[in-house]
């Protein structure tokens, strides 16, 4: 009389528990990947959100601060709950271009009056920090 064997051999079990760790390994680095991707896609738009309003703000900073002799401005500061810090170099100070007056018929010029300012801001929390470069233009006050 032969014996019947009703269950799985070892090889039948090693294989199927190495396709079953090697699925659940894959799923979970799918899984962090994903995560990861998110988290980054939430900070950035949550500072994207902030850009217009930070940019008013440093607009205002330098044209308050345009009147003195500064050849270099910056600035720093939290806005809501993301911190920033912005330096400006002047890359020109020019005035308005001269046009010909036709009543006196003569070139008229004008003192200078408009600063150029290069702005490189940085804004960041702990999770991560973006750079962001610009030019903003201001000018003197009567």
């Amino acid at each position: 009389m032969a014996v019947k064997n009703s269950g799985f051999t070892l090889i039948e079990v090693l294989v199927a528990s190495a396709i079953l760790f090697s699925s659940i390994a894959v799923v979970s680095l799918i899984f962090k990947s994903s995560y990861l991707a998110s988290q980054k896609a939430e900070l950035r738009v949550g500072q994207a959100g902030l850009v217009p309003a930070l940019l008013k703000l440093v607009q205002a900073e330098i044209r308050r601060k345009t009147d003195d002799n500064n050849d270099k401005i910056s600035g720093q500061g939290v806005i809501w709950g993301q911190n920033y810090q912005w330096n400006a170099s002047l890359i020109a100070f020019r005035a308005a271009p001269d046009k010909f007056d036709i009543d006196i018929g003569k070139m008229q010029s004008y003192p200078k009056k408009f600063k150029l300012w290069q702005v490189q801001l940085r804004l960041g929390s702990e999770k991560g920090a973006r750079d962001f470069q610009y030019h903003e233009l201001s000018w003197l006050h009567p």
